[in-house]
């Protein structure tokens, strides 16, 4: 269900005197509300999920080991000198055929050679400028830390999803489509879009109602209006009155 849907069917209750009949259309139990413990505990989950993510995301972006980064850097250094030295093998080559005339600035500054204009000289560093170029940063995180801290995480994040998956999947819970397949969470699951109508319901009324604008009645409607704390939720005036 998406939002024009749940918009629809709060619209519905809020557009009518007497309340529109909106509970049939979700085909969950409004009499024992039996399902909300689960959906609170499957919100907690998802919640969770969430933070250990962002977690992750974390991790990968923390700085760079700088003995690693120092390794990469004399690397990437060998990498481009090795270029460079073959730029000039190529281009006196092709001088000595005579193919080209030896480079001067305006050759430099107008002719790729290997697809990269080329530089007439190497980069270098003593071994005391490299250290004094990497006494400055700060140490960093192994990347094998890294690692090992998002395994760890991502093996949390997977017992939860098997939760999921196992324990708070009932078929009812999902609308389906045509071919049977139940359409993805959040849009396809009954529980997530009753109570976002309800929440819109609320905010309009005065006190406590049910997902149809009238006052609760039994234990087990207040008790599923408290698991979801719809008593948090902010109202928007003019509040109608319970029907």
């Amino acid at each position: 269900m998406d939002s024009y849907e749940i918009d629809r069917l709060a619209k519905s209750v809020l557009s009518n005197t007497g309340g529109a009949a909106v509970k049939r259309y979700f085909r969950l139990d409004t009499r024992t509300y039996a399902w909300v413990k689960d959906y609170v505990y499957d919100q907690k989950i998802r919640e969770e999920i969430k933070l250990l993510q962002e977690k992750i995301v974390k991790n990968r972006a923390l700085p760079i080991h700088k003995e690693e980064l120092e390794s990469r850097f004399k690397a990437r250094v060998e990498e481009i000198n090795t270029f460079r030295i073959q730029q000039f093998k190529d281009h006196l080559t092709s001088v000595q055929i005579r193919e080209s005339r030896l480079f001067d600035e305006l050759f430099l500054e107008s002719t790729p050679i290997n697809g990269a204009r080329m530089v007439p000289c190497l980069i270098t560093f003593s071994p005391k400028e490299i250290d004094t170029i990497f006494s400055e940063l700060q140490d960093g995180v192994r990347q094998k830390d890294i690692e090992k801290t998002v395994t760890g995480l991502e093996k949390k994040i997977s017992k939860l999803q098997e939760v999921l998956a196992q324990e708070l999947n009932p078929r009812q819970r999902w609308y389906y489509r045509d071919d049977g397949v139940p359409v993805p969470y959040p849009q396809g699951c009954r529980w997530t879009a009753f109570v976002e109508v309800w929440k819109k319901v609320v905010s309009r009324f005065e006190g406590k109602v049910d997902i149809e604008g009238s006052a609760l009645e039994t234990p087990e409607e207040h008790e599923a209006f408290g698991l979801l704390r719809l008593d948090t939720v902010m109202k928007f005036p003019p509040l109608r009155k319970p029907i």
